[in-house]
């Protein structure tokens, strides 16, 4: 699934599996994700 960064635990405990995740935001809101 993830090309070569593992999924970062706060994608996994935000539920995103995204190959490439930004760091989430300080409100706790992912950047660059889809949603």
């Amino acid at each position: 699934q993830s090309s070569n960064d593992p999924p970062d635990a706060e994608s996994v405990r935000t539920g995103s599996r995204q190959k490439r995740v930004l760091p989430l935001d300080l409100g706790g809101q992912a950047v660059g994700v889809d949603r």
